[in-house]
This record gives structure tokens, C-alpha cells and sequence, in this order.
């Protein structure tokens, strides 16, 4: 065998030394923490724009069917509590139909359509997430999204103008619904 000979002043580097693989180590902690928090921080601002569109769309809905509905009224009326409004609206064909929208005390935003006037007690009474029979829900509090959603708001009614304050709030977003519509018959007519 034949001995290995070695310079004097020649460092072996062969491999990596404690203190170096510490700082590595260190270094890649420091990166890695720094990628997680933007990822999280990411995660969570696309958890939040998406839960402010859903409700913002669920509102533009809610929007129309009042807007549509008060425009081509006959005749309306609102609750003294303001939780419900009750219209008789004109359709295409000339004739008219019933329609009611109803603020539950359960936080959900109920409407329905009837050629017949509508009896709106059983959605008054319904609970959080349930629609009667009939009845379809606009917003309620489990929705299919899986976001928990709140109606809160009311209507007012003062001759043949409708104004409505209505919120649709969930975990960390609401989205205000302030409008009002001027009917084309006004408060009086045949009720529905």
C-alpha cells in the first residue's frame, strides 16, 4: 500500500462541516417559512374574494326579482314589521301574477309566484334553511356554496314607491342591498 501524501496548509473539502449544514439548514427553514406565509395569505385573500362575489351575485338576483317585480306592479304592500312585500305584477301575457318576498326571522330571503294571492305565513314560520313548499329561496343561511349567509333588512312602502335595505352577510363579508323601485299601478288595486 502506498501512503497518501498531503500538502501542508491544504484544507481537506471533502464534505460539509457542522456550522455550514446548520446555516443551510437555517437558510432553507427561512425560505420555506417565508413561501408558506404568502401562500397562506393567498389562500385566504381567494377565500374572501370569493365569498364577496357569491354574495354579491346572490344580491344582483335579489335585486332584479324586486326591481322587476315592483316596475310591472299593480299594486303592493309591505308588513308593518317591514319583513314582507306582497305585489301583483303584470306578465307578458297581459295577465297578472301574485308574488311575495319574505325576510325570515331565521336570516333567510324567501320569494315566491302564484296566479292566485299568496298566504305568506308558512314562510314567515319556516326554519333556518327550510323553503315550504312553493316557496323558492332567494338567499338562506346554509347555502349550497357552503357559505352560511344572513338577510337582514326590511322594505318600506310609501304610494307607488317600494325602498328596501336589505344586508347579505356571511363570515367576513356583507354586501349591502339599498334600492327602490317605483311601481307602474302604485299601492292600492287588487290585492294579492
Amino acid at each position: 500500500m502506498t501512503p497518501v501524501l498531503r500538502r501542508r496548509g491544504v484544507a481537506d473539502d471533502g464534505g460539509v462541516t457542522l456550522i455550514e449544514l446548520i446555516m443551510y439548514v437555517g437558510l432553507a427553514a427561512v425560505v420555506l417559512g417565508l413561501m408558506t406565509a404568502l401562500f397562506t395569505t393567498g389562500w385566504q385573500s381567494q377565500a374572501a374574494t370569493t365569498e364577496s362575489d357569491s354574495l354579491t351575485g346572490r344580491a344582483a338576483v335579489t335585486n332584479e326579482t324586486l326591481q322587476s317585480g315592483i316596475r310591472s306592479a299593480s299594486w303592493f304592500a309591505v308588513t308593518d314589521d317591514g319583513g314582507t312585500l306582497r305585489a301583483r305584477v303584470l306578465i307578458d301575457s297581459g295577465s297578472s301574477e301574485c308574488r311575495a318576498w319574505v325576510v325570515t326571522g331565521e336570516g333567510d330571503l324567501l320569494y315566491r309566484t302564484s296566479p292566485a294571492p299568496i298566504d305568506v305565513a308558512p314562510a314567515r314560520e319556516a326554519s333556518a334553511g327550510e323553503a315550504p313548499a312553493g316557496w323558492v329561496s332567494l338567499v338562506h343561511r346554509e347555502s349550497t356554496d357552503g357559505l352560511p349567509v344572513r338577510v337582514t333588512g326590511a322594505f318600506e312602502a310609501d304610494a307607488r314607491e317600494l325602498r328596501y335595505h336589505v344586508t347579505l352577510s356571511s363570515q367576513g363579508s356583507s354586501v349591502p342591498l339599498v334600492g327602490g323601485a317605483t311601481s307602474a299601478g302604485g299601492v292600492g288595486g287588487a290585492p294579492c
